[in-house]
């Protein structure tokens, strides 16, 4: 049993595309476009017979599952994080400083001590800085991580083929999206990626 509302929710995803940040801090809105989102990527290794990552969205990352409209799941996420000031995360473990083939897999380590923040509240407390088009918030520092790890595009050497990456991933988000555009509320429409 359950006696008591969780303080923090984490949304994992694995970005093959070297683009989202390992850790940005959500508002309700933006949960409920991430949860309906889903984003992640099959990745080599992880996936039978994938030879290289395929990006995927799966609606309230169980799309097969779920019984009522996908819009209901979110509204009821959104409801329940600010009625109990609940912070959600969006955890990203895939790439940095690259996409998949020239970046590398954001170690283990950093996703550990940021995982451990979220769950201390250090995290909540820290200072944020907007990540462009995403519009994301991310933290400025960690005590642990690299700054160029909580900021991928200070990790790319490459800032030209690091924009390209984002426009795409950005352009998948809002086609993956589309499907929910009408039945969702226009805060959680404006929530996205803006092109």
């Amino acid at each position: 049993m359950v006696d008591n509302q969780p303080s923090n929710i984490i949304m994992l995803t694995c970005d093959a595309f070297g683009v989202l940040p390992p850790v940005s801090k959500l508002t309700p809105e933006q949960a409920s476009y991430h949860f309906l989102a889903g984003y992640t990527s099959k990745t080599p290794g992880t996936e039978d017979g994938v030879l290289e990552p395929i990006p995927t969205f799966s609606t309230c990352y169980s799309a097969p599952f779920i019984v009522l409209h996908p819009g209901r799941y979110a509204e009821m996420l959104a409801e329940r994080m600010a009625k109990h000031k609940v912070d959600c995360w969006l955890i990203n473990t895939g790439w940095t400083g690259g996409k998949f083939g020239s970046g590398k897999r954001c170690p283990l380590k950093f996703t550990r001590r940021i995982v451990d923040a979220v769950h201390s509240g250090e995290l909540a407390k820290a200072e944020y800085e907007a990540f462009d088009v995403f519009g994301l918030q991310i933290p400025t520092s960690l005590e642990g991580v690299p700054r160029e790890l909580l900021n991928p595009k200070l990790a790319w050497a490459d800032k030209e083929a690091f924009g390209r990456e984002v426009r795409k991933l950005a352009g998948m988000f809002q086609k993956a999206f589309a499907l929910y555009e009408q039945d969702v509320e226009e805060k959680v429409r404006l929530a996205g990626p803006t092109l």
